[in-house]
């Protein structure tokens, strides 16, 4: 539906504290934000695929990096976007959305602001990136290439990166 409701400050007091929360916030930010909706053709289906931009909270508990930081729970994971700068939550509560409209393919400009590093760790981490490029801003948007593994989990990184 269109109806929706953005929650300001005095609802993130009822969010769950601490470093899950804004580690979770931070991550739903990143999903929904312009940098991974041109890259994340997923993440871009599943907005696209609902004329309001609607995304089902249980779809996003799917995402491994948030089911692992909220086990999977729809009200935590609902909570911590009351947190968000760029996403609404449905009336219901069972849905995200954006805030603005996706941004058009065709203005992806991305690799004008993108670096590649090499030479880094196989255990090298998102969080690693971000410190490391810290003092030139936070990036939008990093990608850390990994190896498959036969047994289904994360593979290690390949020590390249690349960050928007």
């Amino acid at each position: 539906s269109g109806n929706y409701s953005k929650f300001g400050e005095e609802a993130m007091s009822t969010a769950p504290a601490g470093d899950m929360q804004r580690k979770a916030t931070e991550l739903l930010d990143f999903y929904f934000g312009d940098s991974n909706c041109l890259k994340d053709r997923f993440m871009r289906q599943q907005i696209e695929s609902n004329d309001d931009g609607w995304v089902p909270i249980t779809v996003l508990a799917t995402f491994k990096k948030l089911r692992d930081l909220t086990t999977g729970d729809s009200d935590t994971i609902r909570d911590c976007a009351k947190g968000c700068s760029n996403i609404k939550i449905s009336e219901d509560g069972k849905d995200l959305a954006r805030l603005r409209p996706l941004p058009a393919i065709a203005t992806d400009d991305s690799i004008t602001r993108t670096i590649y590093m090499e030479g880094l760790g196989s255990d090298v981490s998102h969080e690693d990136i971000q410190q490391l490029v810290a003092p030139w801003g936070k990036p939008t948007y990093v990608s850390i290439p990994r190896f498959r593994d036969p047994a289904g989990g994360t593979g290690r990184a390949k020590g390249f990166v690349f960050a928007e």
